[in-house]
């Protein structure tokens, strides 16, 4: 299956007894569906990320700097707190259209979830989007 494409697929998972490549009647099998999404950011407004070095600090047992001896205790590194673009160390903010599967674009964009990688401090999201729905993400439970 390629995935060069977004879009609503079906799989069809089976096992093939006899060997042919294809399935036959008495083959078991089951049909998954793939929603393949496309996420994009179009236009370079879009994209508003910033560093921000001057909210970045380390401290060597509570010295703020360089420490140029490997003969500390501990170390405390701070990237800012993530309140706000002025705030963080670095601070990733755009604008990205979403399509999905359907005639529409939106099948399965209710399974997609949004966030930097890098950026989470939480298990919980909420995305604002431009005609003000707000898309949240709880928690997830503790086993």
């Amino acid at each position: 299956m390629a995935t060069d494409q977004r879009g609503s697929f079906f799989v069809i998972a089976f096992v093939d007894t006899n060997r042919n490549g294809q399935r036959d009647i008495n083959e078991q099998g089951a049909i998954l569906p793939v929603i393949l999404a496309e996420c994009r950011i179009e236009a370079a407004g879009d994209l508003r990320s910033t560093a921000n070095p001057g909210n970045l600090n380390i401290n060597f047992d509570g010295i703020a700097g360089n420490v140029n001896t490997a003969n500390y205790s501990w170390v405390n590194i701070s990237t800012g707190d993530f309140n706000s673009q002025a705030t963080a160390g670095v601070a990733l903010d755009a604008d990205v259209r979403i399509v999905g599967g359907g005639a529409d674009g939106k099948r399965g964009l209710d399974r997609v979830f949004l966030g930097w990688a890098n950026n989470f401090t939480a298990l919980s999201y909420d995305g604002l989007y431009r005609d003000g729905r707000h898309i949240t993400r709880g928690a997830l439970p503790v086993s």
